[in-house]
Order: C-alpha cells, then structure tokens, then sequence
C-alpha cells in the first residue's frame, strides 16, 4: 500500500494489493478480493437512510429497528434461517444495514452468509458496489496480504457508525491467521476487536474505531 501511515485511516485513499498478482489496484475500478466471481447484487448504491440501529464497542442484546409494518426486534429472527443467525447476531447485523463482502471464496461459511443476509433483510453487496456501507464483511486467511492496509481500505466505505465483520479460518486450519497478527494490524488502524465469535470453520471479530 502507497502512501505514509498518518493515523487518521479516513484519509487514506481506497487502494490495496491483489491477492493474486500483488499489484496495486482501486475499489470500484474492476479488481476484486473475490476468488470465486463476482456476488453483485445488481442494486446501485441507495440514497442514505439511517442503519436500523447504531453501534458503538459492542451490539446491544436486544434491538428494535423500524420496518414496513411497524417495528421488529432483531432477535426475533429464527433459527430457519440457519444455524448461525445467533453468532451472527452478536457480531451485530441487524435488518436495514447495508453489507459489502470482500475475500469471498469457496472456502467461506455459506451458513454465515445466509444468516448475514436473513439479519439484514437483503442480499450481500458485491465488491463493484460504489456506496458507503454500514458493515464491511471481509473473509482474510494467513497468506492473502497485508491485514493492515486492508482494513485501512475497507474503512473507507463506512458509513458512521458502521463496523467491519473480521473472519479468519479457525483452529486446525492450514490458513489460520495469528492473533498477534489481528491485534497488530488493529492497532495501527487504531481499532478494537470483540471478543472471538466461532462461526463454524471460521472465528468472526467486530472491529470498530477507537473512541
């Protein structure tokens, strides 16, 4: 990643590596973290509104967020979207968040995604999707780069407030990324990580900015 470290990832333009070539390359621009094909949903980027609940270090236990008929409390959401809708849960995903997913692969928790998607009321935005974001979901495996000047990147398509859904493989996995690493890479990007969540083959941590 070009550029100088200056402590305000806001200000850093939205460049990364590929996870292929290592070659520099722009969000938006037709290069992907994608290993499988692109998962656009098709939809342009909407006009703002405001995300069905505001977060800060951690989701609260219960959340009630406006819908078309009224109101609805997230947990409220079942088990028949997927065994992982209560993980999931506690990551912070909640109806009306917009989510962009990054390092997609066939290796990913396809159960997660589902839960992901039964959480927030709509499908998984691709990595051409050009507007700002509630929560930034990134798949990231020992060997596929820098950690660090990849959250740098994905804070840049957050919206206030929003969070990124960190997963790395779980134990026993040839890819498993250290937790030193994950600290370490927070650290410069002066962010905070939740506590370890398991999601089936792959541990999810909520990241979100130092206050």
């Amino acid at each position: 990643m070009s550029g100088t470290w200056l402590g305000n990832p806001l200000r850093i333009g939205p460049t990364g590596r590929s996870k292929d070539m290592g070659q520099p390359f722009r969000r938006g621009d037709g290069a992907s973290l994608s290993r499988r094909g692109d998962r656009t949903s098709g939809r342009s980027a909407p006009a703002r509104q405001p995300a069905g609940a505001a977060f800060t270090s951690g989701p609260p236990s219960s959340c009630v967020v406006p819908t078309m008929d009224g109101e609805r409390n997230v947990n409220e959401i079942g088990t028949d979207a997927g065994p992982l809708v209560g993980p999931a849960r506690r990551l912070g995903f909640a109806p009306g968040q917009i989510v962009v997913e990054y390092g997609d692969d066939d290796d990913v928790e396809e159960d997660l995604r589902a839960a992901v998607e039964a959480l927030v009321e709509g499908p998984l935005e691709g990595e051409d999707y050009d507007g700002v974001v509630d929560v930034v979901l990134l798949w990231w495996r020992d060997g596929d780069g820098d950690l660090a000047d990849e959250l740098v990147d994905a804070l840049t398509t957050l919206e206030d407030g929003g969070f990124i859904a960190l997963l790395t493989p779980g134990a026993g996995r040839p890819d498993r990324v250290a937790a030193h690493e994950v600290q370490e890479a927070c650290t410069t990007c002066s962010l905070s990580a939740s506590g370890a969540v398991p999601l089936g083959s792959w541990v999810g941590q909520r990241l979100v900015g130092r206050r």
